[in-house]
């Protein structure tokens, strides 16, 4: 028969353990014959999973709980907790209470590194609880938990930050600290000053203004005219009768070519004039032979003729 005396809701009061790394809390229940329940939660405050600073209480990276323990049945966590769960025969219940996730082994469970959220700037608050319900072989039985943790929104002593010095942030960069410590964060030193521009090779680079520093802001599209772009691929152009085109952003003179730059129609009108000329030619070798043939023929009837001459002259003048 289950006695109303063991029904006990158990309150329990923390002081601040900011100073202390690890705490342990164990409660039990006896029922007056056989039956023995025994708790214990164990646990541990925040340590910095990263760069710490300020005696632990800046963290650059997160704030972790490791090793917490339960022993028990049941195993419980509840995170940013307002008031403290209520136990019964049957477990737990609160508002935000969650079973834990741990390693169980013989009753007695341990949890992996549990990272902490934050709220704030601040890693939040925590309790865990344990319960367990135990019968004697004589019918008796009894029940415990117990609880234990810190009963706070958030840690408002720790701080988690983007950065604390600037070997915290890129070789490019340092820590900005002006402003509340959650606005803490890496920038990059200013590089040139705000409308600047410059070339990068063909590529054009101006100085962008990010509020509080500038930086070169290069445009992937070229353009003519600057950076020593004289075109983009693929264009083309005439200088007068000669064909140019664009490699490598700069125009290259590739002469006269037919069909460009008006080149072919000029080379069809000398063809023209060509075939004119193959169609109206001069006099055939024949033809020239023959005009030639009657002036030798005539050169030579008045060759003959004169030398019949001379041997008549000659013949009578020999007669006197």
């Amino acid at each position: 028969m289950k006695k109303l005396g063991i029904f006990i809701i158990l309150f329990i009061t923390l002081f601040s353990l900011g100073s202390v790394s690890a705490w342990e809390y164990d409660n039990h229940e006896d029922s007056g014959g056989l039956a023995f329940a025994y708790v214990f939660v164990e646990g541990y405050y925040p340590v910095c999973d990263g760069f710490s600073y300020e005696g632990g209480n800046i963290c650059v990276g997160d704030y972790v709980i490791k090793n917490l323990k339960w022993f028990g049945d049941k195993y419980y966590i509840e995170f940013s907790p307002s008031y403290w769960a209520t136990s019964s025969e049957n477990g737990y219940t609160g508002q935000n209470l969650k079973s834990a996730r741990c390693n169980e082994n013989h009753m007695t469970c341990t949890s992996d590194s549990i990272t902490l959220d934050t709220k704030n700037g601040h890693p939040v608050g925590y309790v865990i609880y344990a319960w367990v319900y135990e019968e004697g072989i004589d019918d008796s039985w009894a029940w415990t938990g117990q609880g234990g943790g810190y009963l706070i929104d958030t840690f408002n002593e720790l701080k988690v930050v983007e950065c604390y010095q600037d070997s915290n942030c890129e070789s490019d960069e340092f820590c900005d600290k002006r402003g509340d410590f959650k606005d803490w964060e890496c920038r990059r030193e200013s590089v040139c000053d705000d409308g600047d521009e410059k070339c990068d090779g063909l590529k054009l680079q101006k100085c962008i203004s990010y509020g509080d520093y500038s930086d070169w802001f290069t445009y992937t599209d070229l353009e003519v005219g600057v950076c020593g772009v004289e075109c983009l691929e693929s264009e083309t152009k005439c200088d007068e009768k000669d064909y140019l085109i664009c490699e490598n952003n700069k125009f290259i003179d590739k002469g006269e070519i037919i069909g460009k730059c008006g080149v072919e129609e000029q080379i069809e009108e000398v063809l023209e004039e060509e075939i004119i000329e193959e169609e109206i030619p001069g006099e055939t070798e024949q033809q020239q032979v023959n005009k030639i043939d009657p002036i030798i023929y005539l050169l030579g009837g008045i060759g003959v003729i004169f030398i019949i001459f001379l041997i008549l002259l000659f013949t009578i003048k020999k007669k006197k």
